[in-house]
């Protein structure tokens, strides 16, 4: 059964799904929506040295100095970050270095900051980009992007109640009404959109 236009078969969750979602299919556009979210190309731009003072470094000003805008499209910006082993996809916080990973000023870890007295792992960053939606006026029943304590949250995608062709997604404490490709429907209960005979409604 084939998917839809703009989609991939998803392994990993077994639907189709957007296909720069799909291991081997991230060629593939995304979607040519201006409301999109989309992780830049993984950087590695700095690699420590052993018996030095300095550290690992993948600093924003830096790899825009390099490479250019990380968001480059029109209304773009940095949402949401996520650092890496460079030689592996162990997260940044599981290594035990003592390092900060943010979206506004990247990554820094100092060898001299290290308790292990090795020197700080390589490693590699990417950023979420998006922009182009309109999330000034939510609707009466759309989720808060803000904790208990007024903290912006990331989420994983919400059901828009009576919107079978687009979703909630909350980045940075904003949010955003993201659209389903053309020929399926948001499915609430894997979280991705779907086939429309699998979700009950539409």
């Amino acid at each position: 059964m084939p998917c839809a236009a703009g989609t991939s078969f998803n392994p990993t969750i077994g639907v189709c799904d957007h296909s720069y979602n799909v291991p081997g299919c991230a060629k593939a556009a995304a979607p040519e929506q201006d409301c999109a979210l989309e992780w830049s190309q993984w950087y590695n731009t700095h690699h420590p040295r052993p018996f030095q003072t300095s550290g690992d470094y993948e600093h924003v000003s830096y790899i825009e100095k390099s490479y250019g805008k990380i968001c480059p499209k029109p209304g773009q910006q940095i949402t949401d970050v996520r650092c890496e082993c460079a030689n592996s996809d162990d997260v940044w916080s599981s290594t035990g270095d003592v390092m900060t990973c943010s979206k506004d000023v990247g990554l820094t870890c100092h060898n001299s900051d290290q308790t292990s007295g090795y020197a700080c792992l390589d490693y590699k960053i990417r950023f979420l980009c998006s922009g182009g939606c309109d999330s000034s006026a939510p609707e009466d029943d759309a989720p808060s992007c803000q904790g208990p304590n007024g903290e912006p949250l990331s989420t994983l995608p919400m059901e828009k109640p009576g919107d079978c062709e687009h979703f909630y997604q909350c980045a940075a404490g904003n949010l955003y009404v993201m659209p389903c490709a053309p020929g399926t429907a948001f499915n609430p209960a894997i979280l991705v959109c779907d086939w429309p005979q699998n979700v009950n409604g539409c």
